[in-house]
This record gives structure tokens, sequence and C-alpha cells, in this order.
């Protein structure tokens, strides 16, 4: 089913796309974001709190929704829309062939987003900060490849709120803050592979 909602949400045919459950397990997610990387995107998985968005966003924007099976208890996921009050969801195609859709509770919804959105590729972090260049975009794009080849193929993006005003962060000086709007989008890459001999180190 995953597969499917991939295909419908981003127009492909669903013979190009992974069958993300079954080829990667556990990891499923981390296939889903680097298939997603490889189309100039990433995925934002939220959270549902009693079946709907924490914090409204624009109707009608599409997303996976994650709920209950109409035909058991196991997880599904149906492709949905932002429904018309911006936190609610309208179904919009679900890949079984009983086109029954989900059961509550539905637990998150995933969005897909530009890596480098327009509003986020020229932020100002404050007035005496120049805006970055629009051509740091095609920069970035360029880097994207030489860092995953590195390693650094995770880049979940995150509002810069979500850092500054984290438990552990949101006490200390402002040296140790970001210093961006809190709505700005970042982009920060994070390594993902275990050194050589480190995993038997652990366990020695």
């Amino acid at each position: 089913a995953l597969r499917a909602c991939v295909a419908s949400l981003l127009g492909l045919s669903s013979e190009t796309v992974p069958h993300f459950v079954r080829e990667a397990g556990s990891e499923y997610w981390h296939a889903l974001q680097q298939h997603a990387h490889a189309h100039g995107m990433a995925v934002l998985k939220q959270p549902l709190v009693d079946n709907r968005l924490p914090h409204a966003t624009t109707a009608g924007v599409l997303c996976i929704l994650r709920g209950v099976s109409p035909r058991g208890e196991h997880g599904h996921v149906v492709l949905a829309a932002v429904a018309a009050d911006g936190l609610s969801f309208r179904m919009v195609h679900d890949p079984h062939p009983g086109a029954a859709f989900l059961k509550p509770p539905y637990t998150w919804a995933a969005f897909y987003t530009p890596l480098f959105p327009p509003a986020a590729v020229a932020p100002t972090c404050s007035s005496s900060h120049e805006p970055l260049p629009a051509e740091a975009a095609s920069l970035f794009n360029r880097l994207q490849p030489l860092l995953a080849g590195a390693g650094f193929d995770l880049m979940a993006p995150m509002l810069a709120g979500w850092y500054d005003d984290e438990e552990h962060i949101a006490p200390l000086p402002k040296e140790h803050k970001l210093g961006c709007p809190p709505g700005s989008l970042l982009r920060p890459p994070a390594y993902t592979r275990v050194p050589d001999g480190l995993e038997c180190a652990v366990h020695a």
C-alpha cells in the first residue's frame, strides 16, 4: 500500500517505485527518504493528535495517511488530502481493491516537501545578515550526492524553532541557538553509516 500511495502522490508508475517495507523491512522509512531525495524531495512524518494535525496547514495538500485497516487490526496507509479546516483529512485513494480506506485511530501523516523550497533558499536569519543568494539551491543540489557518498545521506527537514525550543536547548545562552526565525526550514545532514570495526569494538 505504501508503494502505491507514493506512486499516486508523485505521479509515478508503481513499477518504478520500490517495495519499501518488503525490501527494507524496519528500515523502510530510510528507504522512503532516499527515494524521495532521488526526486528532489524529502518526507516529513507528522504524528497526529485525536486523528488530526496538531497545527493547521493548507487545505488540499496531499499526504500519506496511516491508520487501521478496515479488514483487521493491522496498519494501513492511503492517499489523503488536508480537509477544508486545515486539520482533518478527506480520503482520496485507497490502494486496496476494497476501497474501504481506514478506521481510526489515524497515527501519522507523511508530507512530501521540496528539498530546497524557495522560501528556504534565501532565509534572512537576522537584520544584520544578507539573504543567501538564489544560487545556493543549485549549490546544495550539487553537494547532496557528494554528502551522500560520504555517508551524510539522511537530510530530514526541520524548523529552526524545533531545535531552539527543545527542552535541553531552550535554557542555553543564545550562542547555542540557531539564530534564525522559528519558521525557517533547515536541511541538516546526518551521518548514518557505522564505521568498520565500531560495532565489534562496542560489543567487545
